[in-house]
């Protein structure tokens, strides 16, 4: 909780990324409490650090920003619960490894996104190959893919740490990246994206100088927080079958 008091998360978010981490350390033991806390104070300290300089840049183009709420909370953390759930009423060791991607994709994808749009160069679209203002969805940086595979990187020190099994962490920064690069995908192609008839700006929002703004891209309703779920449960979903094969 004292994630709500640095204003990372929301109260709503706190209480229930505290159910999470209970869920970890109940069926996931040791790894699962101190895998999934050293991961959320990662995201805590990150934002902490860079909101202001992210939220000038970020303020017009995301639909949310700020605290994360119970929605994106759950985005981040759902499938993993559901797999280290799954780890203990089966005993495969695949769904372990599916809780360890789902954390993994989730850090990837939320440093990628907070480092990345501090870029000196604009983002790329990753399926138009054209430059997109920074913090639209579907944008990719050099600097944001770095900071993604350190991410990655991070996550897997720590299975090593516990499990001296290094073709696991190979495994996870694997499908870790796997998992961004399809919320990069679906980002681009398919996540509503709106212009604001005021300033012209290419937003996420549906609301831009305090007037609607009309959708010119992507599925109604289809926002990012739908996207980061749909991406890390593809990328558990994925890994879990690749290992139980």
């Amino acid at each position: 909780l004292l994630t709500a008091k640095a204003k990372a998360l929301t109260w709503g978010g706190a209480w229930e990324a505290a159910v999470i981490v209970f869920c970890s350390c109940f069926f996931g033991g040791w790894f699962g409490l101190v895998f999934l806390l050293s991961i959320y104070m990662v995201i805590a300290v990150v934002d902490h650090i860079l909101k202001d300089r992210t939220a000038k840049l970020l303020g017009g183009i995301n639909k949310k920003h700020g605290p994360r709420d119970m929605v994106q909370v759950a985005a981040n953390g759902l499938p993993a619960t559901i797999s280290i759930i799954l780890y203990r009423i089966t005993g495969e060791w695949a769904f372990l490894m599916g809780f360890a991607i789902g954390i993994t994709e989730a850090l990837a994808d939320s440093i990628a996104s907070d480092v990345g749009v501090l870029s000196k160069s604009d983002p790329i679209s990753i399926c138009r190959f054209r430059p997109v203002p920074r913090g639209l969805s579907g944008g990719v940086s050099l600097l944001g893919s770095l900071a993604s595979l350190g991410a990655a990187a991070l996550c897997a020190g720590l299975y090593f740490a516990f499990f001296w099994d290094l073709a696991g962490a190979g495994l996870l920064v694997l499908f870790g990246s796997l998992g961004c690069l399809i919320d990069s995908i679906l980002g681009d192609l398919f996540q509503e994206k709106f212009r604001c008839d005021q300033c012209g700006c290419l937003t996420e929002k549906p609301v831009h100088c305090e007037k609607p703004t009309v959708r010119v891209a992507g599925i109604a309703h289809l926002d990012n927080c739908l996207v980061n779920i749909i991406s890390n449960a593809l990328a558990v979903a994925i890994g879990v079958l690749v290992l139980l094969w």
